[in-house]
């Protein structure tokens, strides 16, 4: 089979394309046939050597296809790793609920769990700010916080704005703007009461100068955590993460069945064979909503 390994970390140039032994499923696994995986910035922090992983390895955690009984599914792959190729091994595989397509199922299924798990204690009493609010988590939480009622400030730069507004938005603030927490103050008479930040460095710490109440980190483009200080935390990923499997999985059956109400995310799409190319589009902060790898030309 075809697929994507790392031999050694470093820039997107790593990622290469090879051929490779179909892999066996090990016992609870299941084997699926993939046509598209998920490309994240986890993927991004594990390639540039950002995170231990032993090498060589093929990347990718999340999947979606055909399971060996025939049935349309989205998986987390065993070990975090095996989704750049055509077959992948998965230890936890959900069907696709009808009228939602696979390239939504993919975007919402782990990304929707996280997103949900953070908004558990949001009500419509709260003012919420979300940075990243037009990539593949941050639209989520956009849409997911609205559904719960509450008032959504969106924080994202330029044309990305247009897409955190189509997700039902109610206040756009521009982060290229040096005064943007400020805003955010003013906007909401002292600041957020609940603050989501995926971005560190810098604008994680201008996002925390614009909350009042509590925080949350759901991740780090920067390449530096936003450190909360003494602010009241909302729940941490090692929480969310630690959870029991049972109540994991039912959160992303959860998600998966409210997938058909959600707008779908936009999706930008590279054939396997440029995966360096998906990697260094995401990196650079040039994509909106999802991205993933298409394995429909490799067969």
């Amino acid at each position: 089979m075809r697929a994507i390994r790392v031999r050694e970390f470093g820039p997107p140039e790593v990622l290469r394309l090879e051929e490779d032994e179909k892999p066996t499923p090990g016992e609870g696994e299941v084997l699926v046939s993939v046509e598209l995986a998920s490309v994240i910035y986890g993927d991004v922090i594990v390639r540039s050597g950002g995170h231990p992983f032993e090498l060589p390895y093929i990347p990718g955690n999340e999947v979606a296809g055909t399971d060996h009984n025939g049935r349309i599914v989205v998986g987390t792959t065993a070990g975090n790793s095996g989704g750049y190729a055509e077959f992948a091994r998965c230890t936890d595989v959900y069907e696709v609920p009808s009228g939602v397509s696979l390239a939504q199922a993919l975007a919402v299924f782990e990304g929707g769990y996280l997103a949900n798990a953070m908004l558990e204690e949001m009500g419509p009493a709260d003012t919420v700010l979300i940075t990243a609010a037009a990539g593949r988590i941050g639209s989520l939480l956009v849409q997911l916080a609205k559904a719960r009622g509450a008032t959504v400030i969106a924080a994202a730069s330029g044309e990305k704005l247009d897409t955190a507004a189509k997700f039902g938005a109610d206040v756009l603030v521009d982060y290229r703007d040096p005064d943007w927490a400020g805003k955010v103050k003013t906007a909401t008479g002292g600041g957020a009461d609940v603050t989501l930040e995926a971005i560190g460095g810098r604008l994680g710490a201008q996002a925390l100068e614009a909350t009042r109440g509590r925080f949350g980190v759901y991740g780090f483009a920067s390449g530096s955590w936003t450190d909360p200080g003494d602010r009241e935390l909302v729940s941490p990923l090692r929480t969310i993460f630690a959870r029991p499997q049972e109540q994991h999985r039912r959160g992303v059956e959860e998600i998966l069945r409210r997938a058909a109400q959600l707008i779908p995310l936009p999706t930008t799409t590279f054939p396997l064979e440029d995966a360096g190319e998906a990697h260094a589009a995401l990196e650079s902060r040039r994509t909106v909503g999802a991205v993933s790898l298409s394995l429909a030309a490799t067969r």
